[in-house]
């Protein structure tokens, strides 16, 4: 009994050092986390955040809360693993940099576009046309059905912790349906950061 308990111990034990002890430049090419783990703690998430909504836009509002401290630790993570000494100054870089690397760190890949508005300054747009958060949680159609709900709210809040984190503060990131359904980001950066923008070469 005494001896089985030990063995119990030290495996676990073990297990936990081989976690501890892995390396935060591993390939970003092979996720961690089971896309089946995350589906059903993101589920869990939202229905524990829907308890306390009473409008949709509440409930997308705590979702981008969420999402919002997670983006300061992957900019942390992403900024690590790139060995990044320099710190980006514009926008436009700083935008690619969350398109691409932070991207391809969450979702093993990069967005599908990045655009900038023709009619607002400091106002960019990021498109996804599946993103992960909305392939797993299904709005009844007494709430508005699926498109009444975007859960990629989440997402936004994940590139406003980014940027802000990186010094690029931002009036809002909206997560909006377009007309071709795929997922918008909206991003509209603080006047600050739009003059600041202007000035840097």
């Amino acid at each position: 009994m005494s001896h089985s308990k030990t063995s119990s111990t030290s495996s676990a034990k073990s297990s936990s050092s081989r976690i501890l002890d892995s390396s935060l430049t591993k390939s970003r090419t092979h996720p961690v986390v089971n896309l089946s783990a995350f589906a059903f703690l993101f589920a869990e998430l939202v229905k524990h955040s829907q308890h306390h909504c009473k409008k949709i836009t509440d409930l997308e509002r705590k979702l981008e809360q969420a999402g919002h401290s997670v983006g300061y630790r992957v900019l942390e993570l992403v900024a690590f693993r790139e060995r990044r000494g320099r710190r980006d100054k514009k926008i436009i870089p700083m935008l690619q940099f969350v398109t691409t690397n932070c991207w391809k760190t969450l979702f093993g890949k990069e967005a599908d576009s990045l655009q900038a508005s023709a009619e607002e300054d400091g106002q960019y747009m990021i498109f996804e046309a599946e993103p992960v958060t909305n392939k797993f949680v299904s709005v009844p159609s007494s709430l508005g059905g699926a498109r009444s709900l975007n859960c990629a709210s989440y997402i936004a809040g994940i590139i406003g912790g980014i940027l802000t984190g990186a010094g690029f503060t931002t009036e809002s990131v909206q997560a909006l349906f377009a007309e071709d359904g795929r997922t918008v980001f909206v991003i509209k950066f603080d006047a600050d950061v739009i003059a600041r923008d202007k000035l840097v070469l």
